[in-house]
């Protein structure tokens, strides 16, 4: 297999996490553990998954809040 092939590979099972399993791998970003899988990884998956901010789940309003 490819580098390349491998990194469409990462990235499609990335994206097939729900958002659950998403937020936690985002979770780990600035920590000693994200360090060490960068450096294992290497910057060749650097681009394979896309993180972006976690996200924060919608709380409806009640009461005076919804005002």
């Amino acid at each position: 297999m490819e580098l390349n092939e491998y990194k469409l590979l990462i990235e499609e099972r990335f994206n097939k996490l729900n958002d659950d399993e998403k937020d936690s791998i985002r979770s780990l970003m600035g920590t000693s553990t994200a360090q060490s899988l960068a450096k294992v990884l290497g910057p060749e998956m650097q681009h394979a998954i896309k993180l972006g901010p976690i996200k924060k789940p919608m709380v409806k309003k009640r009461g005076l809040a919804t005002r």
